[in-house]
């Protein structure tokens, strides 16, 4: 499969600035292995392992410039990485919803084409299927992890797939992410243009 060029976004930065961490002290994303795209281990709980391959990438904790580690901000906003239509606001996320958004720029001649996907979100009431979203659009905020009752800290979970345009939405669920072979998931750390460091060891905080 031969996409069209997906370039770097300008997500990482967008998510700074509408939260409001400034950019002067932060340092650089801080993961556990199990934050990251393709692991089978889990970071919170018990610490079983997963029953499939993690989807993407969770945006928890960072590095300020005194190395001294940073939690992100209650109920974080979600930006859009780049322009694009609200494909699908599904419920079938065990927190919050999920916001699936196509970018037809980035295609392939095999009938495929870009989805981003955000998970826990709680999306604004403006947004909904259809909607044309530019890039670094605000189009959610992170649901309240303590207020439901989540045995994990807050984070953002970004997902991207290449999707076959003659998917239907409602084959959109994360049950079907790793096993519909019209779907194949990429690492976004590929494209957030990011800063990181992977410890073995979860944060104390």
């Amino acid at each position: 499969m031969r996409m069209q060029n997906i370039p770097k976004s300008e997500f990482i930065n967008n998510l700074l600035y509408i939260n409001q961490i400034d950019k002067n002290t932060f340092g650089r994303w801080l993961f556990y292995p199990g934050m990251l795209f393709g692991s089978l281990e889990s970071w919170w709980g018990t610490g079983k392992k997963r029953k499939s391959y993690h989807e993407g990438v969770d945006f928890c904790h960072y590095l300020d410039t005194a190395s001294m580690v940073k939690l992100i901000p209650s109920q974080i906003k979600i930006p859009v990485m780049y322009d694009g239509i609200i494909r699908l606001i599904s419920d079938d996320d065990y927190l919050g919803q999920t916001i699936y958004v196509s970018h037809p720029q980035y295609w392939s001649e095999t009938g495929q084409v870009l989805n981003t996907i955000y998970a826990h979100a709680s999306p604004f009431k403006n947004i909904k299927p259809g909607s044309i979203i530019k890039a670094g659009k605000v189009v959610s905020q992170v649901i309240d992890f303590e207020k439901a009752g989540a045995k994990m800290l807050r984070h953002v979970h970004l997902t991207m797939a290449v999707i076959s345009t003659q998917s239907p939405a409602s084959s959109l669920k994360w049950e079907n992410m790793a096993r519909l072979q019209e779907i194949q998931l990429i690492d976004p750390l590929g494209y957030a243009d990011c800063q990181y460091s992977i410890h073995k060891y979860f944060p104390e905080n």
